[in-house]
């Protein structure tokens, strides 16, 4: 039996009730701007769950349904929902949802059993008795509360009848008063208005008299002005003038010195240029000169190496009897040929570098020797040959190579690239 009634007092319908109750509590006691019918519906509401937990509350454990709590539950808890969205949002179409529930909630209610015992009926009868004694009283009270208020309003009417006779007298009283002040202000403002008239025309002639004095000495003042500045404006256009010419002397001057630097700064900047240009080329050729001589060590290297295996290669056959294996022949020529190969490839790239050094000394040369050429020439003829100089350095594609760079590496190709380089070898000036 404890199991059961631990069942019931622990479901989840008391829990939603109590949350569902503080809920309501909260908002039926704020005063929000609401409108009516979301606080009828509140209120119903609340009256139906409190009924539903009384309900719960008031019947033996033993005799509910845990089908019917879980029937009662669902609803309970969607109401529980939408009135905390109600909380959250403000929305009146949550509170209406919940109050949808409600037909939910009594409709599954009839599923918990109603207590009828004798003092139940007992308990009803006493209060309905109770009611109708206080219904009584409240009647009885209410009339002569009424019969009060009648005897109040008949005396607020008869004082208020005086207060008007009083308010009439009063308003006559006054009607009289602003009369009388009315014809004492016509009369001050005729006299204001006659000592006012008299005292502008006084104010006009005292006016007029200093306005004729103070004409004078202004004209008389204007023509010495005028002379003083008539004898000013002379002289500042005598000092404005020679101010100009000595303004334009220093101009003349200052744009002579200005085209004199000018004419030095475009040397200076020609001076650079070639100077720069010049060492480029210097640079290039050094690089050239240096990798050329790398790669002419380094081909030289290789052709002694080349030498030294033939010889190697002949020492050891000459003392063995044993006839040459196409295995022997094989990897000697693989041999001779790599090293031939690499040996020719740096003879080549030295032979490049070479004539790229060539090329960049003679640019330098050229480049160095410009300016003693062009000294004595004309200005005019100067700019067309630095111009056809600049055509001829700049912008032009790089020589093709009248030589073949690539090999298939057969010993024809060797043969043929030893031939071609053995010069190489033999460093040019």
């Amino acid at each position: 039996m404890s199991e059961w009634v631990n069942q019931v007092e622990q479901h989840p319908i008391h829990d939603a009730l109590r949350s569902a109750d503080a809920a309501l509590e909260s908002l039926l006691a704020q005063q929000a701007d609401r409108d009516p019918d979301t606080t009828e519906r509140l209120a119903r509401i609340q009256q139906v769950l409190s009924d539903v937990a009384a309900r719960i509350a008031s019947i033996d454990a033993g005799l509910i349904s845990l089908q019917a709590l879980n029937d009662v539950a669902q609803p309970v808890q969607r109401i529980l929902d939408s009135i905390s969205a109600y909380q959250s949002s403000g929305q009146s179409e949550q509170v209406a949802a919940a109050h949808n529930q409600l037909e939910n909630v009594l409709v599954h209610l009839n599923s918990i059993p109603v207590p009828r015992t004798t003092d139940d009926v007992d308990g009803i009868r006493e209060a309905a008795t109770s009611l109708r004694r206080s219904l009584g009283q409240n009647v009885r009270q209410l009339e002569a509360r009424s019969a009060e208020a009648q005897d109040a309003l008949t005396s607020l009417d008869e004082q208020l009848r005086a207060v008007e006779a009083r308010m009439a007298a009063s308003q006559e009283r006054l009607d009289a008063r602003v009369a009388e002040a009315e014809q004492r202000l016509a009369a001050a403002e005729t006299q204001r208005v006659a000592v006012f008239d008299a005292a502008q025309g006084e104010r006009e002639r005292r006016a007029d008299e200093l306005i004729a004095a103070r004409s004078a000495e202004w004209d008389a003042s204007i023509q010495q002005q005028r002379a003083e500045h008539a004898e000013l404006m002379n002289g500042a256009r005598a000092e404005a003038e020679a101010l100009r010419k000595d303004i334009g002397q220093q101009t003349t001057k200052l744009v002579e010195d200005i085209e004199a630097q000018k004419a030095e700064a475009q040397n200076i900047i020609g001076i650079i240029t070639e100077t720069g240009l010049i060492g480029g080329f210097q640079k290039e050729a050094n690089a050239a000169q240096k990798a050329g001589t790398t790669w002419r060590i380094t081909a030289a290297v290789a052709l002694a190496g080349l030498i030294v295996f033939a010889v190697y290669v002949f020492a050891t056959r000459a003392g063995q009897k044993t006839s040459t294996t196409w295995a022997d022949v094989g990897w000697r020529v693989f041999v001779a040929s790599a090293v031939g190969l690499f040996a020719a490839y740096a003879a080549r790239q030295a032979d490049k570098h070479d004539r790229t050094r060539r090329r960049s000394r003679r640019m330098e040369l050229e480049l160095a020797s410009i300016s003693p050429y062009l000294h004595s020439l004309p200005e005019a003829q100067q700019i067309e040959i630095k111009m056809d100089l600049a055509r001829r350095l700049f912008g032009q594609e790089e020589p093709a190579d009248s030589k073949s760079d690539t090999t298939t590496g057969t010993q024809a190709d060797l043969a043929k690239l030893i031939i071609e380089n053995a010069s190489s070898l033999i460093p040019k000036h």
